[in-house]
Order: structure tokens, then C-alpha cells, then sequence
């Protein structure tokens, strides 16, 4: 009898819909998803933080100009083929290290890649032979999502860019938006394409739901990442408030996090 091909769940983690607190409860409920015959992914970084970090699948498929003109954008200077050289060891240790056959990532980075060529060199980071590629998106309202993205980036303290290519690229007329197009490309490059619309209350269950996995505890207890409404006003107090607990991934803020995504009922 010939092996169960693997099956690879991407979820693609559009910015700003529960995607940080879904990668939390990979990490924390890891092991709920491991008798449920589902292996999240797992990286260093993303042990040290508290939660699943598998931005580098998308950092190294991405096309040029996303992520990287300016000094200081995330990939600036980054040897891309390097970083997926090294992508592509790391899964396939993890895969081959592994007694499931079903495989979850999920990073933010994901929505960035929109184009056929970025997604055939996203699976070629996966071990070769037959495999199924599943994809999981929830969506938003495009209004609503571009005015909390930009909140987002104004509280990470990113400034705007003015080359229409960039992800830092705010205007109305962004690409980010395009989320036809988004669902197209993905649609067209995966064997499965599972949508859901944003739901602020518990992103986090729906999302398992539709992997097929069962949380048995409260999911809406995981609120991560939440914008001010005021990122402005808000980013210097918020700055403050990090000095002394620390960060959602580091120090006392995160032990009192933990403590009530744990114990929330």
C-alpha cells in the first residue's frame, strides 16, 4: 500500500483578520492540533515568541519590489535565494520528522504573494512527489480592512511609500485591495480554496473549523494584534506601555496574556 500523499494548509493570513491570535493558538494548542492528525509548522522564532512565524515561505517566493525598496523594509537587503534554500531544509526536516501527513502554515505574508510565478516557487519549498495544497483566506470589507491596515502600520511606525508596487503603499488605489484577484491567483493555484468572511468576535474557531479541527476551549478568549482606533495619539503610550511589560511575544505582558487566553471562559 503506497503512503498518503501530504496535504499542505496554507492559511493565507490577510493582514488584519485574526490572523496573529490564530497563529497563538497553533502554538499554545499545538498539541490539539497534532491528535487531530494536523502538524503546524514549527520554526525557532517561532518557539521563542509564543506563536507559529512562517513569514519566510512567503519571503522567499515574493516578487520583487512587495517588501524590499527602502532601507528598512522588511526584506531590504535579504539574499532571497539564500532564505529559500534554507526554507526548503527546514520543511522538509520537519515534514520528514513527522508521523502526520497533514501540515499547517500560516503567515500574513501569504496575501502579499499575487502573482502564478510566486505561488509555483512557493511550492517548490515543499518536498517533491505528490501533494495536495489547500488554502484557507478569510476576508473583510475592503474599506474597513485598508482603514485598519493603516492603523496597523501607523502604530508599527512604518512610513508610507510612494511606489505603488510596495505593501507600504497606502493610497486608494493600492493593489492590496484586490482581492478578486487574490482569490483568482490562489483559486488557480491550489488544488482547494476555502473563503471566509471576517468575524471580529472568533476568527480564531472559525478558522479551525474550516481546517477540521475542533478547539475545546473559549477561542474568542485570543484577541491579538488589536489596532487603536486613535494609532496616532495612541503610538506613544503604546510605546511606553511595551517598555515596561513588554510585547505581545516577550516579558510580563505576555505571562498575563497567556494566563487569560488560557483560563478566559
Amino acid at each position: 500500500m503506497s503512503p498518503t500523499p501530504p496535504e499542505y494548509i496554507l492559511h493565507i493570513g490577510l493582514h488584519k483578520t485574526g490572523t496573529t491570535s490564530f497563529q497563538a493558538v497553533m502554538h499554545n494548542h499545538r498539541a490539539a492540533f497534532l491528535a487531530q492528525g494536523i502538524d503546524p509548522f514549527q520554526t525557532p522564532r517561532g518557539i521563542s515568541s509564543g506563536r507559529a512565524k512562517h513569514g519566510d515561505l512567503a519571503f522567499a517566493a515574493m516578487r520583487s519590489g512587495v517588501l524590499d525598496q527602502r532601507p528598512g523594509d522588511l526584506l531590504h537587503g535579504v539574499d532571497q535565494q539564500a532564505l529559500f534554500e534554507s526554507t526548503r531544509a527546514a520543511i522538509a526536516s520537519h515534514v520528514a520528522a513527522s508521523t502526520c501527513t497533514r501540515f499547517l502554515f500560516s503567515t500574513e505574508a501569504l496575501s502579499l504573494l499575487r502573482t502564478p510565478d510566486e505561488l509555483s516557487r512557493l511550492k517548490a519549498l515543499f518536498p517533491p512527489g505528490p501533494a495536495t495544497f489547500s488554502a484557507v483566506l478569510a476576508l473583510r470589507e475592503k474599506e474597513a480592512w485598508l482603514a485598519s491596515y493603516t492603523n496597523h502600520m501607523v502604530k508599527s511606525g512604518v512610513t508610507p511609500a510612494t511606489d505603488p508596487a510596495s505593501a507600504y503603499y497606502l493610497r486608494g488605489d493600492n493593489w492590496l485591495t484586490d482581492f478578486d484577484g487574490l482569490v483568482a491567483t490562489w483559486r488557480a493555484g491550489c488544488d482547494s480554496l476555502v473563503t471566509l468572511h471576517y468575524d471580529p468576535e472568533d476568527m480564531v474557531g472559525n478558522l479551525a473549523g474550516a481546517m477540521g479541527v475542533t478547539l475545546d476551549f473559549n477561542t474568542r478568549a485570543y484577541r491579538r494584534n488589536v489596532s487603536p482606533r486613535n494609532p496616532h495619539v495612541m503610538r506613544l503610550p503604546r510605546l511606553i506601555l511595551r517598555r515596561v511589560l513588554g510585547s505581545e511575544d516577550e516579558g510580563l505582558r505576555r505571562r498575563l496574556r497567556a494566563i487569560r487566553e488560557r483560563w478566559t471562559l
